[in-house]
């Protein structure tokens, strides 16, 4: 609701006053002070629906449409192969183990790899194993031990998407740019994913709705690639156009 007050009334949170930040900061980019002299919903605007916070917005909210299945259905599958306490005991530990472990080590996973977009696509790979290794096995133990892949989940989106908007967004907007996000990774898949998933539950079993889950990952880790290739071909044609250096093929296709 926040977010919707957001868009459409073009309220703001405010931390410090603008014009106090002006002062305290004479050296601050020339576009940052331009933004922040612009109507609320125009600079909002402009920000998500630039090419890159457009396509993190679109991969979050496909990860988000994944995790809710594993979050909703994990259970119900754990039950209706017979798990016992102890084995649900056991998934929800190593769940937790694995989410603590990788809150400490993905911010240098994502200064290893250099990017967010990097990250994101060793997450999407790890869930292409993570959801076929659980629709593969039908041993409850073998099931909760493959949660420790957990590492890559939320601690990866989490910290992708603070340390993007962060990056990406006009101090104007920051904290609704960081309100979209969440809703769009974490609600609104829920409400997605959770109908869609109960429908293939239901209608097929656990294993389809897995093993479906695992093509999806792996459609979007493609898509994501295309993009990145895509993306730094055109960066280097525009360095090398810049420099006055002669294109190669491949450039010259996107040149046209």
């Amino acid at each position: 609701m926040l977010t919707l007050l957001w868009l459409f009334q073009g309220l703001k949170i405010e931390v410090h006053d603008l014009k106090d930040s002006e002062e305290e900061a004479p050296l601050e980019e020339k576009g940052e002070k331009e933004k922040l002299g612009q109507p609320f919903r125009t600079v909002l605007f402009r920000t998500l629906f630039e090419e890159e916070m457009l396509v993190m917005v679109l991969t979050l909210f496909g990860i988000g449409c994944l995790m809710s299945e594993l979050l909703y259905y994990s259970f119900p599958y754990l039950k209706d192969l017979k798990a016992t306490t102890m084995d649900l005991n056991l998934y929800l530990i190593i769940l937790a183990v694995g989410n603590f472990i990788g809150f400490l080590i993905i911010p240098k996973l994502v200064r290893l790899v250099k990017g967010p977009f990097p990250t994101i696509f060793i997450l999407l790979i790890v869930l292409v194993l993570r959801f076929s290794l659980v629709a593969a096995f039908s041993n409850p133990k073998i099931i909760s031990v493959v949660q420790i892949l957990s590492i890559f989940d939320f601690p990866i989106t989490e910290t992708v998407s603070l340390e993007f908007v962060l990056k990406k967004s006009p101090k104007l907007v920051l904290t609704s740019m960081y309100g979209i996000i969440n809703a769009v990774q974490y609600s609104l898949p829920e409400c997605v994913g959770n109908t869609l998933g109960g429908y293939i539950y239901e209608k097929f079993g656990a294993k389809v709705l897995f093993y479906g889950c695992s093509v999806v990952a792996a459609t979007l880790s493609l898509a994501l690639v295309l993009w990145i290739v895509k993306r730094q071909i055109q960066e280097t044609k525009r360095v090398r156009e810049k420099n006055g250096q002669e294109l190669t093929l491949v450039e010259k296709e996107y040149a046209l």
